[in-house]
């Protein structure tokens, strides 16, 4: 079996993060609801120590391939957010 990398499974969801400067937030890593042991979002970390708050910027989906087809989407959408705004966008209420 060949390795895929991430990048190269989920390309929308990678290019929007390459985008924004954001990152795949997981509940893995203790974000947002214990409950739901297994579910991402792009976003960004809180760094405290940089005075820097988080920020979540897709809904959070049960896998990656979820999050995957929302980027995928709504990809022309954030392109053009990307090059009409230096706003990171807030897609947390976009229809998925």
């Amino acid at each position: 079996m060949f390795y895929v990398p991430p990048q190269d499974r989920f390309p929308a969801a990678f290019d929007v993060s390459d985008m924004f400067g954001l990152e795949v937030l997981s509940s893995i890593d203790g974000q947002p609801d214990e409950s739901n042991k297994n579910c991402f979002a792009l976003g960004c970390y809180p760094e405290p120590a940089a005075g820097l708050r988080g920020c979540q910027v897709t809904p959070y989906f049960a896998s990656m391939a979820e999050l995957e087809a929302f980027c995928r989407k709504h990809l022309e959408l954030f392109r053009r957010l990307n090059e009409e705004t230096e706003e990171i966008p807030d897609a947390t209420g976009w229809d998925i």
